[in-house]
């Protein structure tokens, strides 16, 4: 067989050997066996034509090992080099740590490289780079990265599945990064083998990416032990770790109890009002002294209500789409927060759907809502201290470089070092929250906004009566749903709207609602609490992270693959 791959390789290299003088790859030959430990095996022969511009002495490739996930941690994968040669002899090499990575210097640097075709072949083994679901196993992966600048004339992937393995799904996307360009073939060859061929040159920096999958037992999964120990055996010093801990817990309570204790509140009044005029996602904002998803779904909810923006809602067979679109009118009423927001979702455009393709100008919108909001709050309806917390990491850094001074590779130094990074980032996520204190004039605020929170989440016909609130309409529910929304309490706000609405219409008919902003199929008679409780889920769930570590996500799920969304990948250059 890997007679057959250096043929194969050498016929590659005679078909595409270019006519001008010039840097290229002529032939990329990616060969993965999926090992039935998870571990993959993978030879790689690169091929390419050596001018001495750019590639003089070898070739440098780089590997990706660490990835971060949608949380912000980092995982790493298990990356050995096994040997390299250069036209059939052994070629020196060396290897040097990257910010994501790994990479691999291949050459002599006091040997100058004949100009012409010369053959690498790079072999090492890899783990941790499988993705592992409920009924399926996959492999989805970058046979050649982004990092590339040279053209590539042919690009060549074997997968070999493990013993008795046949895929399900394969799919192959080419081009730069996040692209869905097919310009590749895939297909089974032979029983659990998978060929991937490009059809046309990638041009520079230019990946293909794979996905394939195969039922689960064909290969032994990791245990969560394994992702334990993968992620404990990097660390340092045992008493380094869990004293370094202690010290910054220590001083982050005794800050917390100086500094971001909350004011005593007040007696909280029912309000028939949002206080001072607040927007929906104003008040979320101060209620919880922080900014998340459903502020801005409140906000977009609100941009409806007040004619600016037209939601539709297709249930679909599969999946729901909500789509949002500019009415040309309304606009003047946003207030300034939320008109920033909704300049940037419609940028260019009259309507978005709300889906991951779009997550940059989502995105935009969100952060544009985000920002105003703390322009207008922060330091002044609360105090974020996080003075203190910035101070509490200096504990665990002198913490990290003693461990850095005196570690070795020994069971004492990864459970230290572990201990040491997961508690700090415990207590930086807990105190950083904690340590947020409303002012004064905030803690009246947030009472207020509580007293209106009472007035949209009393239910009881009882209770209602007794608040004396003014008259419940369909432009009351309507006015105060995005505020519903932003407190949580969309679901006794729609409940209330359907029992006045019966009273009010007690004929046999009833009442039916809808409202001109929105179309779409959530509604059963007068249809609030279905509007709602959809609003609710799928306006907090548009926005969705653009990259996930391998075996996070699946080539398959949501938008589907891409162009460097997989694991691997990486690059070739000269030097």
């Amino acid at each position: 067989m890997t007679r057959l791959v250096a043929i194969f390789a050498f016929l590659c290299a005679l078909a595409f050997t270019p006519a001008r003088a010039e840097e290229l790859i002529t032939s990329y030959l990616s060969d993965i066996t999926i090992n039935q430990d998870s571990s993959l095996t993978i030879r790689e022969t690169i091929t390419l034509n050596v001018e001495g511009i750019d590639i003089k002495r070898g070739i440098i490739r780089s590997y990706p090992t660490r990835y971060k996930t949608e949380g912000g941690d980092t995982v790493t994968v298990g990356f050995d080099l096994e040997s390299i040669t250069r036209d059939g002899k052994d070629e020196p090499w060396s290897t040097s740590d990257l910010d994501n990575g790994v990479e691999v210097r291949i050459g002599d640097p006091d040997v100058l490289l004949s100009h012409g075709l010369h053959i690498y072949v790079i072999s090492y083994r890899a783990t941790f780079l499988l993705g592992h679901f409920e009924k399926t196993d996959e492999l989805y992966y970058n046979l050649l990265g982004l990092d590339t600048p040279y053209e590539v004339q042919q690009a060549t992937g074997i997968i070999r599945l493990p013993p008795g393995a046949r895929p399900g799904r394969m799919d192959v996307w080419t081009g730069a990064g996040g692209l869905k360009l097919k310009n590749a073939t895939i297909a089974e060859t032979e029983p659990g083998i998978i060929t991937v061929r490009s059809t046309q040159p990638l041009q520079e920096y230019e990946g293909i990416t794979v996905a394939v999958e195969w039922p689960v037992g064909f290969v032994t999964r990791p245990s969560d032990f394994d992702y334990a120990m993968r992620w404990l055996l990097a660390n340092a010093p045992a008493w380094l770790g869990l004293g370094g801990l202690g010290a910054m817990f220590g001083f982050l309570y005794w800050s917390w109890r100086r500094w971001g204790k909350d004011p005593a509140r007040g007696t909280i009044i029912p309000l028939f009002e949002p206080p001072g005029g607040m927007e929906p996602a104003e008040a979320r904002f101060v209620t919880d002294m922080g900014y998340d998803n459903k502020a801005f779904a409140a906000a977009v909810v609100n941009m409806g209500v007040k004619g600016a923006v037209k939601i539709e809602e297709d249930p679909g067979w599969f999946s729901k789409t909500i789509t949002l679109t500019r009415t040309g009118q309304g606009a003047e009423k946003l207030s300034p927060a939320e008109r920033v927001a909704y300049d940037r979702l419609f940028g260019g455009s009259d309507s978005i759907e709300l889906k991951q393709d779009n997550w940059q100008r989502i995105k935009a919108a969100n952060d544009a809502l985000k920002s105003r909001l703390e322009i207008t709050h922060q330091g002044k309806t609360f105090l974020t201290n996080q003075g203190s917390v910035g101070a509490a990491v200096l504990f665990p850094i002198a913490a990290g470089l003693g461990i850095w001074a005196t570690g070795g590779e020994n069971t004492a130094t990864f459970i230290g070092a572990g201990v040491l990074i997961a508690g700090a980032i415990g207590l930086l996520a807990l105190f950083s929250n904690l340590m947020k204190a409303p002012t004064p004039a905030g803690q009246n605020l947030r009472d207020r906004v509580d007293g209106f929170r009472m007035f949209l989440d009393t239910a009881e016909k009882e209770r209602w009566e007794v608040l004396n609130p003014p008259q419940m309409t369909p432009q009351l529910f309507e006015k105060y749903l995005p505020y519903a929304l932003a407190l949580g309490v969309d679901h006794t706000w729609s409940e209330t709207f359907e029992r006045e609405m019966r009273i009010q219409y007690p004929n046999e008919n009833g009442y039916s609602y809808h409202p001109n902003w929105y179309s779409g199929r959530s509604f059963s008679g007068i249809g609030a609490g279905s509007l709602t409780r959809s609003l609710s889920t799928a306006m907090t769930s548009a926005i969705s992270s653009s990259s996930s570590p391998p075996g996070k996500s699946s080539g398959f799920s949501g938008g589907g693959g891409f162009s460097g969304g997989g694991g691997g990948g990486g690059g070739v250059r000269g030097w």
